[in-house]
C-alpha cells in the first residue's frame, strides 16, 4: 500500500524491503537465534527427550524461516504472480509481507474489494506522493472483500492506526453470498475463532460453513496447512521451467467475452437472503470501530447501470434504507449517498475507470472531515 498496491515486480519488491519495520527484523533474528541455542543445546540431552526436543525446535525453525519473516513474504511476492496463485492468494501474500512494513501516519483508510481499490487508489498514490499531504490516504483492498473479511482483517487494518475509516458498500457487498471457501487464508484469529462460530450460526447445516471452521482452526495451529497454496504454486512454476510450459490458475486464460460472463454469473447471486447475515457481520464491525473511538465513513457503492435488472434495483432500495438507518445508530458512523456513475467510467460490469475515479475521490474528500 505505501507505493503501490501491486507488488507485482521486481522494482517494486525491491523498493518496498526498505519499509520493512526495524521491529519485525529484529525479532525475526532473535527468534532465529534462540532456536539456534536451544538446539545447540539439546545435544546435551539423551534419549527420546533429546530426539523429540530436536524435532520440535527443527520445525520451528523451517516454520520460521518459511512463513515467519518479512524477507520470506517478499520472495514469495517477488517470484509468484496472479497467474500464479490466482486473484485472492495474491493479495493474501500481498497483506502477510505488507504486515511486516513500517506503517505511514493514514487520515482515512478505505477497505473493500477491488472496486474500493480502482477507486481510490489514484487518490492514494497523489497523497503519498505529495510531501505537502500530511492527511495520507490508504486502500486497505483484496479481491471480492466483504464484511467477514472486515473481521477477519481487523487486526491488520487497525495496525495502520487510521483516524478514519471509509468503507464503500453496495448490494454488491451485501447481498453477495457468503463464499466462505476462499476465506480460509486469512490472518490468524486467536479467540475470535469463537467468535466465527457464532457469526456463521445462519449457515446451519452448511457444509461451507463447516469447511471452512475447520479450515481456520487447522490453520490457526498449522499456518503451513493455511499457506499451502504458496508451496504448491512453487513447485507449479519449477514443473513449468523444467518441461518448459505454462500453467495459469484457472480462469486467468478467459476472453472477454468469458469475463464479462462471470460477471454476469456473480451478480446473479445477489440474493436478499444474505443481506441480514452480511449486515450482522457488518454491525460487529462497526461495535468493534466504535468501541475504539473510530470514525467510520459509508459510502455508497456503484457498479454499471447496464448491470442492473428489476431484482437488484430492488436489493440496491433496501440496502440503501438499511445502511442509513444502521448509521444512525452510531454517533461516529456516517453514511453518504452517493450518485451514479455513467456506463462509459467503467472498465466493465464492476471497475471504474480511472478518469471518472480520481474526480469523484476529490470531490468526496472535500466534503469529508479532515
Amino acid at each position: 500500500m505505501l507505493k503501490s498496491s501491486y507488488i507485482s515486480n521486481f522494482k517494486n519488491v525491491i523498493d518496498t524491503f526498505t519499509y520493512i519495520s526495524i521491529e519485525s527484523i529484529i525479532i525475526f533474528f532473535l527468534s532465529l537465534g534462540i532456536l539456534c541455542i536451544i538446539i545447540y543445546l539439546s545435544r546435551k540431552l539423551k534419549g527420546k527427550v533429546r530426539s523429540i526436543v530436536l524435532f520440535l525446535m527443527l520445525f520451528l525453525l523451517i516454520r520460521l524461516l518459511l512463513l515467519a519473516n518479512p524477507f520470506a513474504w517478499g520472495l514469495y511476492s517477488l517470484v509468484l504472480t496472479l497467474q500464479d496463485v490466482g486473484w485472492r492468494q495474491y493479495y493474501v501474500i500481498n497483506h502477510e509481507f505488507q504486515s511486516y512494513l513500517k506503517k505511514p501516519p493514514i487520515n482515512y483508510l478505505a477497505i473493500g474489494s477491488s472496486q474500493a481499490h480502482d477507486l481510490f487508489i489514484y487518490y492514494s498514490y497523489w497523497t503519498f506522493n505529495n510531501s505537502e499531504i500530511n492527511n495520507k490516504f490508504g486502500v486497505f483492498w483484496q479481491a471480492a472483500f466483504s464484511p467477514m473479511d472486515f473481521l477477519l482483517y481487523k487486526k491488520r487494518i487497525f495496525d495502520y492506526s487510521p483516524k478514519h475509516i471509509l468503507l464503500y458498500l453496495s448490494e454488491f457487498d451485501l447481498a453477495s453470498p457468503p463464499g466462505l471457501d476462499y476465506k480460509s487464508h486469512g490472518p490468524r484469529q486467536g479467540f475470535f475463532l469463537i467468535d466465527l462460530v457464532s457469526l456463521t450460526n445462519e449457515l446451519k447445516g452448511s457444509s461451507e460453513k463447516k469447511e471452512f471452521l475447520t479450515s481456520m482452526l487447522i490453520g490457526e495451529f498449522f499456518p503451513e496447512y493455511k499457506y499451502s497454496f504458496v508451496f504448491k504454486a512453487i513447485t507449479s512454476k519449477l514443473e513449468d521451467k523444467l518441461t518448459n510450459t505454462k500453467t495459469s490458475y484457472p480462469g486467468f486464460d478467459a476472453t472477454p467475452k468469458e469475463m464479462l460472463e462471470g460477471q454476469l454469473k456473480y451478480f446473479s447471486t445477489l440474493d436478499g437472503k444474505w443481506v441480514n447475515y452480511n449486515f450482522a457481520l457488518l454491525k460487529k464491525f462497526l461495535d468493534i470501530c466504535d468501541k475504539k473511538g473510530l470514525p467510520v465513513i459509508i459510502v455508497e457503492g456503484q457498479y454499471n447501470p447496464v448491470a442492473y435488472n428489476e431484482k437488484n434495483r430492488w436489493l440496491n432500495f433496501i440496502i440503501k434504507q438499511k445502511l442509513a438507518a444502521l448509521a444512525a445508530n452510531y454517533s461516529r458512523v456516517t453514511f453518504v449517498p452517493t450518485p451514479p456513475f455513467e456506463a462509459g467510467c467503467y472498465k466493465d460490469l464492476m471497475h471504474v475507470k480511472r478518469e471518472c475515479a480520481i474526480p469523484f475521490s476529490v470531490e468526496l474528500m472535500h466534503h469529508l472531515p479532515q
